[in-house]
Parts: structure tokens; sequence; C-alpha cells
């Protein structure tokens, strides 16, 4: 539900503005991680909350929020985690039951690995979104989306072990196999209205292309 969502917003490079645009007006609070909070300001996006240890943000615009008090800042200086991995944990304290994540490409190759990553370390459905791509980890055994258009393109790839993958509703349907973390399923494409993911352990990372093939 669209009360029960946050959008947080890392340092990185901004999806295009049919990406990010929807994410903000569905938000029920937007959380800017350390430096975003200037990108959200140029961008005229309102924050919630800014996170991380500050070292990120320009002096004067960090005083001019701490005087107009209309932003709520949450000092974390523990580096055993990222930013990022910093506001999910205080949005899920704060109630969230939704994170969107955007903002997480460009920079270093590791701390966009690491961004995907994160979707580990959340309890619930949490999705990131790229200029490309929809990123989701699928954990519960069964996976069902009647709303892509036909000739989706998708790829999902094995957290450790995977057993009992069955795919059906693609160009390249599976049945029962298991999956190592591997570049097997890279590339596959919707070919009916659902597209079903059943599986019977582990967990998959999964990539939905924001263009269809058609």
């Amino acid at each position: 539900m669209g009360e029960d969502r946050y959008l947080l917003v890392a340092n990185g490079t901004w999806p295009r503005d049919e990406i990010w645009q929807p994410l903000v007006t569905n938000a029920k609070r937007i959380i800017a991680c350390d430096g975003a909070a200037m990108k959200c300001a140029e961008m005229g996006v309102k924050v919630d909350a800014i996170i991380g240890d500050m070292d990120s943000i320009d002096a004067a615009y960090l005083e001019t929020l701490k005087k107009e008090q209309s932003t709520l800042l949450v000092p974390r200086t523990d580096q055993t985690t990222n930013d990022l991995v910093k506001a999910m944990y205080w949005a899920i304290e704060q109630g969230a039951e939704h994170l969107d994540l955007m903002a997480v490409e460009g920079g270093d190759s590791g701390h966009q690995f690491a961004s995907m990553m994160a979707l580990c370390e959340v309890p619930f459905q949490s999705q990131i979104h790229t200029n490309t791509s929809t990123v989701e980890l699928l954990q519960n055994g069964v996976y069902t989306n009647a709303s892509l258009p036909r000739g989706t393109v998708f790829s999902l790839f094995a957290i450790g072990e995977v057993k009992g993958v069955t795919i059906k509703g693609s160009e390249w349907d599976l049945s029962s196999v298991e999956l190592l973390p591997s570049t097997r399923g890279l590339h596959n494409a919707t070919a009916s209205d659902t597209l079903e993911i059943t599986w019977n352990s582990g967990t998959i990372l999964l990539f939905l292309n924001h263009r269809s093939l058609l």
C-alpha cells in the first residue's frame, strides 16, 4: 500500500524522470542517504529525514537544515554498514512495510553490488529502481506477476543454492531445476500474460527490465 512505502535515495545517479517521480509521489516518507539530500533539494524533492555520518553534505547546507528544523537529521557513524543499509534499518524501525530504493547506480562497482545485496537484510518486499530495471529479492517460494507486457525481459540469479526452480510463462521455461550462483537465468522474456516462478528453497534476485522486446 502506498501509505506504507518508504523511498530511500542513495547518493548515486538518479534514474529517468518517469521512474523516480512516481516513487516520490507514492512514498509515505522520503529518506536521503547523507549527500543524497543535496541532490534531492536540487530536484525539488522534499525529504523527511537524512541518515548517515553527514560527511558528504555541504557544511553551509547542513547548518541551514539545522536552523530550519523541517528535516529530521539522524546521525549514524557506524562504519560497518553503508548509509543505504543504515537508512533501511531506520525505516524498518519507523514501521515501514515496503522499501523503494533508488540512485544506487554510478561510482564504485563494489558499492553498487552492495546495494543489491542489501535487499537480503530486509524482512519484507523491497525493490531497487535503476535506469533500466527493477530489482527484487524473492524468498517465499512463489512469485506471480500478471501485469507485465509480453516480451518483458527479466533475469534471475541464485543467491546461494536454490532448489526446485520452475518458471512458467516465459520464452525459456524451467521445470524443477537447481540453480547455483552463475550466469544461468540471464536474459529471459515473458511469453504470456502471467509470469510464475516457484522454487522449493533458497533465495533469488530478480531483475525486471522496464522495456519489453516487443
